[in-house]
């Protein structure tokens, strides 16, 4: 994450490493050219999420506490909610949940099976869900591990509450996704 934020604002990670004496990472970011804009606030505390949500959600993150988070502000939201930490544990609920599945929520980069291959997999036995990725690599992170840099619907860590209600509503708006996923058809 750090690398690509250092990489999307123009900046670089040097890292100096001595036997013995440690590793030091020095991050250098542009300077700012202008002074950025004060936002004022009316009112610092914080909003309550709105309660809109219908249907269920299979929440696939191997990041525990960012699963918790997305899964537990889902739920506030007014959605049940399926957690797998993997896309080996999403498959199962995936193929086998008796109910509808209206949107799958997927990390992008996890290991085994990375979030574009699982929702190739889910949308063969459930050709209208719909989905959104998530992710905490940079585009060009994302291009070196051999992925598209182009994926629809992908929703960048970290993100706010607020954040993820926008691109969940944005998701479930959508035309539902095609079966055909392939890494190469992007």
């Amino acid at each position: 994450m750090v690398y690509g934020l250092a990489r999307n604002s123009g900046g670089s990670i040097r890292v100096e490493s001595k036997r013995g004496k440690g590793t030091s990472f020095y991050l250098y970011l542009p300077r700012l050219q202008q002074q950025a804009p004060v936002a004022t606030v009316a009112d610092d505390r914080p909003q309550p999420l709105p309660r809109a949500g219908a249907g269920t959600v299979l929440v696939v993150e191997d990041e525990r506490g960012v699963r918790g988070l997305v899964s537990e502000t889902l739920r506030e939201m007014g959605y049940a909610v399926l957690e797998a930490s993997s896309g080996k544990e999403a498959l199962p609920l995936g193929e086998h949940y008796e109910g509808p599945l209206n949107l799958l929520v997927t990390d992008v980069v996890m290991p085994d099976m990375n979030g574009l291959e699982l929702v190739e997999h889910i949308a063969k036995v459930r050709p209208g869900i719909k989905v959104l990725y998530i992710s905490g690599y940079a585009a060009a992170a994302l291009a070196d591990r051999g992925l598209p840099v182009d994926i629809p619907n992908l929703l960048t860590k970290p993100f706010s509450a607020q954040s993820l209600v926008e691109a969940v509503t944005r998701a479930l708006a959508e035309t539902p996704c095609s079966p055909d996923l392939r890494q190469d058809s992007f």
